[in-house]
């Protein structure tokens, strides 16, 4: 099979056991049982207050720098992205300068989590 093209079903169909159920690592698994248990769609919705960061807010100190050693630990985003965008100039609205090392204060990043999450609901 070549990368960048369709699968051959036929050459797939020949694995796959006669009764329809995928065998993977011992269990049997039955395939309309997994799309029953997928949900069908998703929707999207921007809140006006967002997630609830009152919790990360506790954790964080007055200014985060992105050499924090508990940055990946706590935030769910990485210190480089947030200073791509910085660059971009859609990054936090504040930052501070320490010798080369950059930081922004704890109310600036929160509402930079704020702009960049989003609530997503599932099912039909």
């Amino acid at each position: 099979m070549t990368v960048g093209k369709s699968a051959d079903l036929t050459k797939v169909e020949k694995w796959l056991p006669r009764n329809g159920k995928v065998v993977d690592g011992g269990c049997v698994i039955d395939p309309v049982e997994i799309a029953k248990a997928q949900p069908q769609g998703r929707q999207v919705v921007n809140m006006e207050n967002g997630v609830d960061f009152s919790e990360l807010e506790k954790v964080l100190p007055p200014i985060v720098f992105r050499n924090w050693y508990r940055w990946r630990d706590v935030l769910p985003i990485a210190p480089r992205t947030v200073a791509n965008d910085d660059s971009l100039g859609c990054g936090p609205k504040e930052k501070i300068m320490v010798g080369r090392v950059c930081g922004y204060p704890r109310n600036s990043l929160l509402d930079y989590l704020r702009s960049k999450s989003r609530v997503v609901k599932g099912g039909k």
